[in-house]
Order: structure tokens, then sequence, then C-alpha cells
């Protein structure tokens, strides 16, 4: 019902004037998005490297009819199987995240069940300083307390939470995308974590709501949606400071999601060169030339990737990756 791509950027205009397309992710150097055609979404993030994966946008197309929308701030696209949505809003002053967090998760929750879409699948959230201290509170776990208040309010359940990355963007505004489908997907865990809504309180006075991944079957095949995942097992970060071997213990555990989504249902995917695409965020610029050897080697050199300059959630992390597979029947 709706694919995912990685695209030259010098399409991008034919995109946005494509009436399949559910959305254009742009990556750059400002966070924005357009009224006047909501596919449009940019995202402060620069890009990274010399090769052609340096010019890439990201790219949502529908295969069936797209009816759009636009209810208090979130703009949004279905096509009969899913909800496609994005909203940026101003956090209002420091110390305003928790609240500009959940008034937009709560909005995003009475939206998808209004629309008949109440099943998140994936969400993005992007926003600036996510390391910085404000009140003696970071502000990524500023983020976890608002987005846990909003879940609290509407009763969700640990098993329907969504898959879900948290990434520190270079322009001011919160931007959260996110898809959602009528009927649930099925969650995965990483044997090799504790579960990110189970991390003991010394992470945030709130735990990270979010599976690690979800495997959602659609009539013709499946997508499995990887939170954003890094160099941690248990609950701690491994290998800090070595951008490598931190490179090596994500590509574990992202081999461990996908060994235990083959249990919850068997797929065609049992490799990291089967998925379908890859967004990485580095912390230092300085590490793509250490790492893109490494990524050819987990990954296949075939991979499609986009490099991401980007702060991660935890201070001691140097990388997370981004990962999205579609099985086709």
């Amino acid at each position: 019902n709706f694919t995912v791509a990685l695209e030259a950027a010098s399409t991008e205009q034919r995109w946005l004037n494509d009436d399949s397309v559910l959305a254009v992710l742009r990556f750059g150097t400002h966070t924005a998005t357009n009224r006047g055609n909501p596919r449009e979404i940019s995202i402060a993030l620069p890009t990274l490297g010399a090769r052609n994966d340096a010019s890439l946008i990201e790219v949502w197309r529908s295969t069936a009819p797209i009816a759009r929308g636009n209810d208090t701030g979130i703009s949004y696209a279905t096509n009969g199987a899913i909800l496609f949505g994005h909203l940026l809003i101003e956090e209002g002053g420091e110390g305003e995240l928790p609240t500009a967090t959940r008034g937009a998760y709560l909005a995003i929750l009475r939206l998808v069940e209004r629309a008949g879409y109440s099943r998140l699948l994936r969400m993005w959230n992007y926003f600036p300083a996510i390391n910085r201290d404000v009140d003696e509170l970071e502000r990524y776990r500023a983020f976890c307390v608002g987005r846990h208040e909003a879940f609290g309010a509407r009763g969700f359940e640990e098993h329907r939470l969504a898959a879900a990355c948290a990434v520190g963007s270079r322009a001011p505004g919160l931007l959260i995308y996110f898809i959602a489908a009528r009927e649930s997907g099925l969650p995965v865990e990483n044997p090799r974590q504790v579960s990110a809504y189970r991390y003991p309180d010394c992470y945030a006075p709130r735990s990270p709501l979010f599976s690690r991944a979800i495997l959602k079957p659609w009539r013709d095949g499946a997508h499995l949606y990887v939170s954003g995942t890094a160099s941690i097992v248990g609950h701690c970060t491994c290998h800090v400071d070595n951008a490598v071997e931190q490179f090596r213990e994500t590509a574990r555990n992202l081999e461990a999601v996908i060994a235990t989504a083959n249990r919850v249902r068997p797929s065609g995917l049992t490799s990291l060169a089967q998925l379908s695409h890859l967004k990485i965020y580095l912390r230092r610029a300085a590490d793509l030339a250490l790492l893109d050897a490494e990524v050819d080697r987990a990954f296949g050199s075939a991979m499609p990737r986009i490099y991401l300059l980007a702060e991660i959630c935890r201070r001691d992390l140097l990388l997370e990756i981004d990962a999205f597979y579609a099985e086709a029947i």
C-alpha cells in the first residue's frame, strides 16, 4: 500500500508534484513544513559524505489513492491502509519541551483515533539541543516526560507502543512525523537489550516509550520498522568514544532484532544486507571516513544509505541507525 525509498535530490520537484506521494523528506540546514504543499518536509540534519548518498531525499509513495487533511496543526494523508502525518511546533521558551511534547502527542493520538487509524507503527522525533540541560533536566529526558504523560493520559499499553527514534536536529522546532494503521503491528524487542519502556529511572524521570521494532504484515507483504538503534547492551552504552566499535555493536543489535522478528513471523529477511535502506545519524562528521567501509562490510556496498549529522539521545553515543525493510510477496 506504500513504499519508502531514497531518491536523488535532483528529482525532488517531480515528487513534490506527484499525487501518489505521501511525503518528501529533505535534509539540510533548517526544519520546516509547507502548508501550500503538505508533502514537503525539511529537517535540519546536514547530509555527510562525498558519494551520491549525500544528495538524497526520502520519498514515501502510495499505491492507492490519497486523501489529505489538516487537524490541529497536523498535516496528514490517508490511503485506506495507513495514515501518514506530521507536525512542527515551537516550544514556547526554555523549559517548555515537556509541555510541547505532551500537547503534540495528545493531538496525534486524538487524530489517529478519530480517523480510524488508531495503531501507531513508527514515529520520528527531531528537536534541537537534545543533550542540553535546562532546569537541571536534559532535553531528551524532558521530551520523554512529555511523551510519557501523553501516552499515560490515553491509556496506552506497552504492547501497543510504536517503533521510534528521537534525534537532535540543528534548528528550532519540534518536528514529529509518523505512520499509523487500522490494525496493530507486531512488537519486536531485542533480547540483548532491556526494553526501553523498562529502563531504570537513572536515564529519565519517565521511561522512553517505544518498541525496538514493529513488524507489520500487509496484504501484499510485510514491513519491519526498526527504531533508532545504537551501541547499547542491557541498558548501558558500550564502547564509549569508539565509533567503530559502537557501529559494530549496533550492527549486532540489528541482527538480534532481525532474528527476533523472524521468530515473531518468518519472512524473507535473514541478514543485514537485505534491509531496504538506512538512515545513519553521526554525532561527529569526522567519523564518516572510518564508518563508511564498516557499513559496506556489514550491510553490503549496495545498501542504500544516507549519513546525517545529528546529536544522539545519549551524550556518550556517537551514532544511531534507523532501518527499514519491505518484504514483497
